[in-house]
C-alpha cells in the first residue's frame, strides 16, 4: 500500500496528528504486549493498549535473564 504522507507530519490535519501521537505514546510505553487499533467507517476510533508482565520469578524459573 502507498501513502503520500510524509514521516515529517506534513499534509496532516491537526486531529491525525494527535492521533499518531496517541498510537506513539501507546507503543513506546509498551515492553511486551500488543496495541489495537479499532476503525468504523475509515476512521480510527480506539486505541487499545495490552501490556503483558512477566513476574522475575518464572522468567528466572524458565531461563531467562
Amino acid at each position: 500500500m502507498e501513502s503520500n504522507v510524509e514521516l515529517t507530519g506534513e499534509g496532516l490535519s491537526p486531529a491525525e496528528l494527535k492521533l499518531l501521537h496517541e498510537l506513539i505514546v501507546a507503543l513506546r510505553s509498551l515492553r511486551y504486549g500488543s496495541v489495537n487499533l479499532t476503525v468504523h467507517n475509515g476512521h480510527l476510533v480506539e486505541i487499545q493498549k495490552t501490556e503483558k508482565i512477566r513476574p522475575k520469578s518464572l522468567m528466572v524459573s524458565k531461563g531467562f535473564p
